[in-house]
């Protein structure tokens, strides 16, 4: 525990700073999105960052004092958003070796925020993250907003794992714990999050259609009332992929899809982010193919693809040179254009592109989205007539 107050009366600047970094933290927090953001861009752009390196700030179990451990927290909701999460873990190993010290509060939020970015760009082991959240959990969480983080990565973890009654357990939880008018930004998160997990197994388990389509009504009014309008946009690109899971070989509903993607390419183009409407081109992409307009499918997956490979020219510079969550779109974009050749029996245009989707893998752990690839490539190595290859791809799929 840390006793003494970690500051001392600040500059003006210092404490200018420290206040807008409080509202911007809080803008988000609540879901006024995109003023949050605004503001946060702001403090970075003047070089903020700079506090946890010339040893001007301390540490308070306040969260409301001057501190580096608390503005390390407040700044996640940013790295979350923009998900530049290896810039958050640079500042965070600056504080780990005296996290040992901080209040059982901060060090939840510290270990929730963390396994965040661990999901996004580790490639340590899922089995370990859990482990870790599960243990933060037991030892830390001492508030409802607390347990509520960790039961939503938690939560995540298991969908990762191919857990999904697991998860939707997680994150229910995770929903009870936030309030919605003081979490709003997570609460809706967490829902997000399960209604994505009912679309994604809603033909394997049965009434997870039902779920996800209340969900996703449930989530857009809570969005008229509390957000700022960016977050009930981004819905399209969520319904778009509901109505996708949903066809089933239907082409009305396929159609439906599209046409929410394109409402969600529209209307992030119009608010000027680059890397949301590359999302919605995805998902046209992964429209197209499933109607079988092949050419219409490869356009919208390298206009995307493109975007991911350079992170999007939206962003703020970065000290990375990749953003983690590019790289995982990069890889699915690198997947679905695999796919979109193999039914175009272009095999070995496919078979280029599955490699490319694998090595992308190096940078981050999905372990279903791996075995899928392995089942891809023994499916194109069979195509190809090299039954080796495709036995041992086969091999690796079922490990």
């Amino acid at each position: 525990m840390i006793n003494q107050p970690a500051t001392s009366p600040r500059s003006i600047i210092q404490r200018v700073d420290w206040q807008n970094l409080l509202k911007a933290h809080s803008l988000v927090k609540t879901c006024q999105v995109v003023a949050g953001i605004q503001q946060y861009k702001r403090l970075l752009l003047g070089q903020f960052v700079r506090y946890f390196y010339e040893g001007q700030w301390g540490y308070s179990d306040d969260s409301a004092e001057i501190s580096l451990n608390w503005a390390c927290v407040y700044l996640a909701e940013y790295y979350m958003r923009e998900c530049v999460w290896s810039d958050w873990v640079v500042l965070y190993r600056q504080i780990l070796p005296e996290s040992y010290r901080f209040s059982p509060l901060c060090r939840s939020r510290l270990m929730s925020i963390s396994g965040w970015a661990q999901l996004a760009y580790s490639r340590s082991g899922l089995d370990t993250l859990l482990a870790d959240q599960y243990a933060a959990l037991r030892t830390w969480a001492t508030t409802p907003e607390t347990m509520a983080h960790h039961f939503t990565l938690i939560g995540i973890i298991h969908r990762r794992q191919n857990r999904p009654q697991e998860g939707e357990d997680m994150l229910r939880r995770a929903i009870q714990h936030f309030s919605l008018d003081t979490d709003t930004f997570y609460a809706i998160n967490a829902r997000d999050y399960l209604a994505g997990l009912y679309a994604a197994y809603q033909n394997e388990i049965p009434g997870y259609a039902e779920k996800a389509e209340q969900l996703y009504q449930e989530i857009k009014a809570i969005l008229v009332q509390y957000g700022d309008g960016t977050d009930t946009e981004e819905q399209h690109y969520n319904q778009g992929w509901y109505y996708l899971e949903k066809a089933n070989g239907q082409r009305d509903t396929m159609l439906q899809a599209l046409a929410w993607f394109e409402r969600g390419e529209a209307s992030m183009r119009q608010h000027g982010l680059v890397f949301e409407q590359s999302l919605n081109r995805y998902g046209k992409a992964a429209a197209y193919l499933f109607l079988k307009e092949y050419d219409n499918a490869i356009a919208e997956a390298n206009a995307a693809l493109a975007v991911f490979w350079n992170n999007g020219s939206d962003l703020l510079p970065t000290l990375f040179s990749r953003r983690p969550v590019s790289v995982v779109y990069t890889a699915v974009c690198l997947k679905l254009l695999a796919h979109i050749y193999e039914e175009k029996q272009l095999y070995v245009l496919a078979l280029d592109y599955a490699r490319r989707a694998l090595k992308c893998h190096d940078d981050f752990d999905m372990p279903i989205e791996r075995r899928h690839l392995y089942t891809t490539l023994s499916r194109l190595y069979r195509q190809l007539g090299q039954s080796d290859d495709a036995q041992q791809w086969a091999a690796r799929a079922e490990m």
